[in-house]
């Protein structure tokens, strides 16, 4: 069967305040994430509390992108995408 989603080495990373005089911290909401979906299968995403199955949907989803890796949907490559393209490609 066709591939229809592919995912290679996703993360997701935020920077978040540490407080007034304490700077930034990155949390790594995703790290690494790949798999490949084919046409008429269905992919499953559990874990537990915060292991980031939300942001993984919503890279997925296009609305956020990932701070690194590829994602591909019908083999076409997201990033970069713009508005209109990434309403096509939902």
């Amino acid at each position: 069967m066709a591939v229809v989603l592919t995912a290679r080495d996703l993360t997701r990373h935020y920077e978040v305040s540490r407080g007034l005089f304490k700077g930034h911290a990155l949390v790594r909401a995703l790290n690494g994430v790949s798999f490949e979906l084919e046409a008429g299968k269905t992919l499953a995403v559990v874990g537990e509390s915060g292991c980031g199955k939300s942001t993984l949907a919503r890279a997925l989803t296009l609305i956020e992108e990932p701070s690194s890796g590829s994602l591909k949907i019908a083999g076409q490559e997201v990033a970069g995408a713009d508005k209109a393209q990434r309403k096509q490609l939902r």
